[in-house]
Parts: structure tokens; sequence; C-alpha cells
């Protein structure tokens, strides 16, 4: 590939350039001297020996452009910090009292499904998800009808989970009561997130191994009690991901 001799410059290659990054150096066709003639994303960069002063001043100009791209490229891809809570705000929860009067009772009934399955004692696992259950069932969603968007995330979560937990109570290996759990708590947070728990904090906490391919529970506070593995899987497998505080 030959190119012609400007003081800098950027051009098209006459073909696509697949990868991130080459470097090729070619022969200067106006007065036989080398340069170097660098292909980055499918561009062709080169330097000529003239006009060293305006060379050097545009090379700095489109160096820092290219530093300005990949810092935000890179702070584009950077994930949020898990588990740091203490400079986190609080959500609005704006819906009516008695709604979130009726979640909150729920809640405190998945914390206790929780509770049991960490000791896998299935009678009371069963007793927990039942009452769950019965009080998922009686959210009352008509008061969010003038939202309708946040009604359908209700009713379509509170169906699912009533719906997981009637699989759950047929299932005889606890195990299966887990897998069962898991799906609950994914819907369960979903919902919570959408409508908020007014004056409540939320933890969402991650179990890496959890049911072979990781798993969440959720918590009102940050002590681990693994309700995947029990007492035994308390270690570094486990994170607090997540932060709900509402005011």
């Amino acid at each position: 590939m030959t190119v012609a001799c400007y003081s800098f410059g950027v051009v098209l290659p006459p073909e696509p350039f697949n990868g991130v990054e080459k470097v090729q150096v070619g022969q200067h066709e106006g007065d036989g001297k080398r340069e170097n003639v660098r292909l980055i994303n499918k561009f062709i960069i080169y330097l000529c020996p003239k006009r060293k002063e305006m060379r050097l001043k545009l090379f700095g100009m489109m160096a820092l452009a290219g530093m300005t791209t990949l810092a935000a490229c890179q702070q584009q891809a950077k994930p949020a910090e898990a588990g740091d809570t203490s400079r986190q705000a609080a959500y609005q929860a704006p819906y009516p009292a008695v709604f979130y009067d009726s979640l909150k009772i729920a809640m405190n009934s998945y914390y206790t499904l929780t509770q049991h399955l960490v000791a896998a004692d299935d009678m009371k696992v069963n007793d927990a998800a039942l009452d769950f259950k019965r009080h998922i069932d009686s959210l009352p969603a008509d008061v969010l009808r003038s939202d309708s968007n946040i009604y359908s995330i209700v009713t379509s979560a509170s169906g699912g989970i009533s719906a997981e937990l009637t699989g759950l109570l047929g299932e005889t290996d606890i195990e299966k009561k887990r897998a069962a759990y898991h799906m609950v708590t994914d819907m369960l947070f979903d919902m919570v997130k959408a409508t908020g728990l007014k004056s409540d904090t939320i933890y969402r906490i991650y179990c890496s191994m959890a049911l072979g391919e990781g798993a969440y529970w959720l918590s009102p506070n940050t002590e681990i009690h693994n309700p995947y593995y029990g007492e035994s899987m308390n270690g570094s497998c486990v994170s607090v991901t997540d932060t709900l505080r509402y005011q």
C-alpha cells in the first residue's frame, strides 16, 4: 500500500481492515525516505518528516481525542460496584400505603421461608411457603391501576410467584424446593424494585455456587445465612450485590 505525502493525515484504506490495531512500515513515495504507517480501526495515520511542529501539534490533538474516547468506553463498560451501600441515596416509594403494608407482610413471610430453607426443615418450609403464597395472592394490586405499567408488573410477578410456590409445595426434595425458591426470589426482586417498599431496605445477596450456576436471595440485613446450602456455605462465594433503600 502506498500513500501520498502530507505533513500529517488520516485516510481510509482501500479495503476493510479487521483487527483493533496493526502497524505497517511503508516506503514514503515523495522523497524516498521511510516513514511509519499505522493502521488503527480502519484508518491510516502516517507521519512525514516535513513541517515537524505542525505534525506534533496535530498528533497531540489526535492522541488526546483517542485517550478521551478510550476512557469513555472504559467508563461505560465498568459495572456498578457491588455491595457499596454507604453512599446510595434512598429511592422513592410513591404508591398507596395500603399496598406497602400488605407487601411488608408478604416480605416477612418470604424472610421466614428463607430461614427455614437455611435449616432445611421441610415441614416448616412448606408452612412458610403456604403463608407467603397467601399474602402474595392478597396483595391489593388494584390500588396501582393508575399506573398501568406498575400494575402490570405487580400482577404478572405476583401470579408467577404464586405459581412457583405451588410447585415448591408439591416437591418432596429440599433441593427442588430451593430451585423453586430461586425463581420466586428473582420475580420478587423485580417487583419490589419496581414498586419500592416504603421505609425499608432490602439486600440482594448472591451465592456463586448455588444450584450449580449461582442464585440470589433477599434479606432485610447483610448477615449471611445461605438458603441454598445452610450455614455451611457462608464464605467467600457469597456477596451482597444490590441494595434497595426506600424513603
